[in-house]
């Protein structure tokens, strides 16, 4: 099944200049021009109304992105849209198709399964409530923690090692080894 989109950007407002910085360095990949660009790399930069729910655009875009790319840093671990928007792609393609890119904070997994969820998110977390834990059929966040998967480190302390970091989110979206030529 084809997708409109490659990717699905999310990102807690806060963050845009990393996820439009993100946009570009991914659609000028020299390999991928006519599969990843900017028109096939959804990135959603209107303004969202405090207590709305995900509009219309954002939940079919969800819908028509073959990836999710999750922008991590402290600030996405606290949206209450960036959770949503987890919950709602995990509901429709799973948890396969998540690449998270750790741009600040830690990346931290729960130790076996916790007595009940947090409400907040420990500090200095970047990984949201969403991606540690399992939805029900409900789209709802559920106790069992998910698989620990891997993720992109974008941290400003790995600078030196930002190339391979965005190789293994190409290598990601297009099912390559890490190490293939892109």
């Amino acid at each position: 099944m084809g997708f409109p989109y490659k990717a699905f950007i999310s990102y807690s407002r806060e963050n845009t200049d990393q996820a439009q910085w993100l946009r570009k360095r991914l659609a000028s990949t020299e390999r991928f021009k006519n599969e990843l660009n900017e028109k096939t790399i959804f990135l959603d930069t209107a303004k969202i109304a405090a207590g709305a729910g995900l509009d219309e655009i954002i939940v079919a875009a969800l819908q028509e992105s073959e990836f999710l790319i999750l922008l991590c840093t402290p600030e996405s671990a606290k949206s209450a849209y960036v959770d949503l928007e987890i919950r709602n792609f995990k509901n429709i393609h799973g948890n396969e198709r998540i690449i998270a890119c750790v741009f600040s904070g830690e990346p931290k997994f729960p130790d076996g399964t916790p007595k009940r969820l947090e409400h907040a998110p420990g500090k200095g977390q970047c990984l949201p409530r969403a991606l540690r834990f399992k939805i029900n059929a409900k789209g709802e966040t559920i106790i069992d923690p998910e698989e620990q998967s891997v993720f992109a480190d974008f941290r400003k302390e790995n600078r030196e090692n930002e190339g391979n970091a965005l190789v293994s989110v190409v290598c990601a979206l297009f099912g390559l080894d890490f190490g293939e030529e892109i």
